[in-house]
């Protein structure tokens, strides 16, 4: 991410802090990140916000663009660790740790999950919702493009919405997310993030409304 981009998302962070909201941080950093770009990942995080595994060994997205779900072929839990050992070690060479990780543009595998649990995380999340990887309990929501209301459903459930850090450049697409955050919030959502999310029972959720996590 260039220092535009960085300054773009600065700037809606600090938006985002005057409505009381954390954000999800996703990214993988590879050896080529610009430091200011860690820097300002690790500020973020010491507000507030979470910082989250975002697949493997892919480049670093601070906010990932909503793509049309797909499914993703059986990875064995094996294969899987593997990839994620590696992802860790680049992600923490640059002085990031976290215990969640993140695919939205499809579902994880079941292999995947296994290796997840093993190597110590607790959040999963993917197209179709968010996984507590100690318990095992699933939290549906799927991710809101841009330009669609983030309308609260009539149970429980998760609303997230999700932006890539490139778009944040547009002033449109600015405006758009500040929108859809609004739209959440007078629904009655409860600003949260995926370090934060644990699965509740539908008493507890119908009591504290439901939760969302901008991106």
């Amino acid at each position: 991410m260039d220092g535009r981009s960085l300054e773009h998302c600065a700037s809606v962070a600090e938006e985002l802090d005057r409505l009381r909201v954390p954000l999800s941080l996703l990214t993988t950093p590879l050896p080529a990140t610009e430091q200011s770009t860690v820097d300002w990942i690790r500020f973020r995080r010491s507000a507030g916000d979470a910082v989250v595994l975002n697949g493997f060994a892919r480049g670093p997205v601070l906010v990932p663009q909503q793509r049309r779900m797909r499914r993703k072929p059986s990875l064995p839990a094996h294969e899987a660790g593997l990839r994620l050992i590696a992802s860790v070690a680049s992600f923490e060479a640059r002085g990031l740790v976290t215990d969640c990780f993140a695919v939205l543009d499809a579902t994880v595998s079941l292999g995947t999950m296994t290796a997840l649990r093993r190597h110590g995380f607790t959040v999963c999340a993917d197209a179709s919702g968010v996984h507590d990887l100690k318990t095992g309990a699933h939290w549906r929501g799927r991710v809101r493009r841009l330009g669609q209301r983030a309308v609260i459903p009539r149970r429980a459930e998760l609303v997230r919405i999700a932006v890539d850090a490139a778009d944040l450049a547009s002033h449109t697409c600015r405006w758009a997310l500040l929108d859809a955050v609004d739209d959440a919030l007078r629904d009655g959502a409860i600003p949260g993030t995926y370090a934060a999310v644990r699965v509740p029972s539908p008493l507890r959720a119908s009591a504290h409304g439901t939760r969302f996590s901008p991106r």
